[in-house]
């Protein structure tokens, strides 16, 4: 039985992996793997959105200048305005993403009027020398459903070589 388990759950994990797309910035020499079905929007300012095909996640990537970081940090909170609100923090840890060193923090928000986990990561240096930051907010409701996939996400985050 619990051999049966064990290999429903790796095929379930190489269903899921193949089923990614790797998206790559060139500016930050990092990529991501990103599931097909999402929708994954990339501009210009090496922002990249992604949303899962149930809406219930929305996922940011941004690279950026680690100077810069601090500014990016305030735009980001104009682009959010008004779309999260109520977000109450935890106390800032430390993270480590693949050699990528900085700060993350979890809290709770309303998104869209529902309630939702948000995550804050700022970690680097990528192998040009930027930062990454990445936000996330996922329905509470969906969190189950969607924690497996979440977390192959965070663990494809890497620098390119």
């Amino acid at each position: 039985m619990m051999r049966a388990a064990t290999v429903l759950i790796v095929v379930a994990m190489l269903a899921s992996a193949a089923f990614a797309e790797v998206r790559t910035s060139k500016a930050g020499a990092v990529s991501v793997d990103i599931p097909s079905a999402w929708k994954v929007e990339a501009n210009k300012n090496e922002v990249l959105a992604a949303e899962s095909a149930d809406k219930s996640v929305g996922l940011m990537f941004w690279v950026v200048d680690k100077s810069d970081a601090k500014e990016a940090i305030k735009l980001l909170d104009k682009a959010l305005e008004g779309k999260v609100t109520a977000a109450k923090w935890g106390k800032p840890a430390e993270a480590n993403i693949n050699g990528m060193k900085g700060i993350k923090n979890v809290g709770t928000a309303k998104v869209a009027g529902k309630d939702a986990f948000v995550m804050l990561a700022i970690v680097g240096p990528t192998p040009t020398k930027k930062g990454v930051i990445v936000f996330g907010a996922i329905e509470q409701s969906k969190l189950n459903e969607h924690k497996a996939e979440l977390s192959n996400i965070f663990d494809s985050l890497k620098p390119v070589k």
